[in-house]
């Protein structure tokens, strides 16, 4: 998603996008290993570090963090509803802002995937079927058949039912693939199509292009 990220807002906006990847191991200053991020507050000091540095009339800063797995030291997890996830979602940006930004540091916005990154990459299982062809055959349709009925950011969070789990489920070999075929398959599916099917997405984006645009 990095790459179509950045390739949107530089050529739509003439704007850069940097990513930054804090770390989620003792000792390391950047993400090095698997794994989501596993704690708020290392995440939270990193971001204030960033913005403390950075801040600027030229300079935005949000996250794309998923809402699967969330760190229990989230502000306000504890307290946000549970359903409709777009309920949860909006509660706990909300927290996040809050809990991050104050009078000299507000150039922030914060942004939580439903339900984590692959949800995205449902918005076309065919393209994602394209980059795992040898399991296309059956994955494609079973795929399909296992989140009928559901718009990508419906497919919950559950430890078996997250995007990623119904990937795997169908398409094996994504699991030792999925920092290869994930940003191939949304370069596949396109911005266009991911923020079609995808409204939160699709509002994150816009509310950055106007930031930008500003």
């Amino acid at each position: 998603m990095k790459t179509v990220l950045q390739a949107h807002f530089r050529d739509a906006i003439a704007t850069d996008v940097i990513p930054i990847l804090p770390s989620n191991r003792a000792g390391s200053n950047r993400r090095r290993y698997k794994g989501g991020w596993t704690s708020y507050a290392k995440l939270r000091d990193v971001l204030r570090r960033e913005m403390e540095q950075k801040h600027g009339g030229e300079t935005w800063f949000t996250t794309m963090l998923d809402l699967y797995a969330i760190p229990s030291d989230f502000p306000g997890s504890a307290d946000a509803p549970r359903r409709p996830a777009r309920d949860r979602v909006a509660a706990l940006e909300a927290t996040f802002h809050a809990d991050v930004t104050t009078s000299q540091l507000w150039r922030f916005t914060p942004y939580l995937q439903l339900h984590e990154y692959e949800a995205l990459l449902l918005a076309d299982i065919d393209a994602i079927g394209r980059w795992m062809p040898d399991e296309a055959g059956t994955g494609i349709a079973a795929l399909k058949a296992d989140i009928a009925g559901l718009a990508p950011e419906e497919v919950d969070g559950g430890s078996q039912t997250a995007p990623s789990k119904r990937i795997v489920r169908h398409f094996p070999s994504y699991t030792g693939l999925k920092t290869s075929v994930g940003p191939l398959a949304a370069l596949d599916i396109g911005l266009t199509r991911i923020r079609a099917a995808c409204p939160h997405f699709s509002a994150w984006i816009a509310a950055l292009e106007r930031r930008c645009r500003d």
